[in-house]
């Protein structure tokens, strides 16, 4: 019994919650899965509030209610082995031709279409939740990124030369356009006229890169432009008076990568340019549309997702 003497405003309140405010266990069903579980309800002087139950019954479920996250995979190769284990007919897969992070999506519980293939409604679409995916970031290639993040992009004599002998075995024997030229040596030959210039293969290209080497502290006595479209630069030597060394300069070279981790090889073309800068030169190349040769990589890598998975193939992304 509380004492009647102490009626100070603390042991009131103290009193009244203690009589007023029980906490109450109850056992609450979900409707519908009939899950049950315990709760304890607790009284607040704001009185009763509308709260999520959902997280109370999760907990005691057998299994989940719905497949939900996403799987990443390494290859495509196990990319398309989880898309068939767990796809239906309203799965989807989404391609991002991103040049920095192309990646590849399936959403495995993606809506329910409105229309066929063939143009006809659906007998009975609905929307889903479209949180079950699996994705993959095409691993670009070392020998891809190497290029790619030099191209266009100038360089002094010695790291130009030290680039050439550390990606040599990137560089491709040079055309012979020799007998019946395949489309696409027709194309390079095409080029190599267009551009006035010619092709060199990989030893030429050591050797260019060797003589820059050996004339890095030469002074450049001229730089001319043959009629047979290369280049020829002349150098003095330092301790040698009225002795000039020159050094052929090819025009262009093709290099053969992959653009992904394992991928098919692909040949692109390269223009190789200098500028004199006072007494140095500045070097650099220039990659010819490098950007179809990556968005043909990327699409033959998504249209073997699509044939291999028989899911619709989307180049874009999934609602949020």
């Amino acid at each position: 019994m509380p004492d009647p003497l102490d009626q100070s405003p603390a042991s009131v309140i103290a009193r009244l919650v203690s009589e007023h405010y029980k906490p109450d266990l109850k056992l609450l069903k979900e409707p519908g899965s009939g899950v049950e579980a315990p709760v304890l309800l607790l009284p607040s002087p704001a009185g009763i509030g509308i709260h999520q139950l959902k997280p109370l019954f999760d907990p005691y479920r057998d299994r989940p209610e719905r497949r939900t996250g996403t799987a990443h995979f390494q290859t495509l190769g196990s990319f398309i082995d989880h898309v068939n284990r767990f796809r239906d007919p309203a799965s989807a897969l989404f391609a991002s031709i991103d040049p920095v992070k192309p990646s590849l999506l399936c959403v495995l519980d993606y809506h329910e279409p409105l229309n066929t293939a063939d143009g006809a409604a659906s007998p009975d679409p609905a929307p889903r939740w479209g949180k079950h995916r699996a994705a993959h970031a095409f691993p670009l290639s070392a020998e891809w990124q190497a290029w790619v993040a030099q191209n266009k992009q100038p360089m002094n004599q010695s790291d130009f030369a030290c680039f050439i002998e550390d990606r040599i075995l990137d560089i491709l024997p040079a055309p012979s356009f020799a007998g019946d030229l395949s489309a696409q040596d027709a194309k390079l030959q095409a080029m190599a006229a267009l551009l006035g210039g010619t092709f060199a293969g990989p030893e030429r290209m050591m050797g260019l890169s060797r003589g820059l080497i050996v004339h890095e502290r030469s002074k450049i006595g001229a730089t001319v432009n043959l009629a047979s479209g290369e280049g020829s630069i002349e150098f003095e030597n330092e301790h040698i008076d009225g002795t000039g060394q020159k050094l052929a300069v090819p025009s262009l070279f093709c290099i053969g990568l992959s653009v992904f981790d394992s991928g098919a090889l692909y040949r692109l073309t390269a223009r190789l340019r200098y500028r004199r800068q006072g007494a140095a030169l500045s070097w650099w190349y220039e990659l010819y549309r490098a950007d179809l040769v990556f968005r043909d990589a990327v699409r033959e890598a998504c249209e073997r997702a699509a044939a291999e998975t028989e899911l619709p193939l989307f180049f874009g992304a999934p609602e949020a």
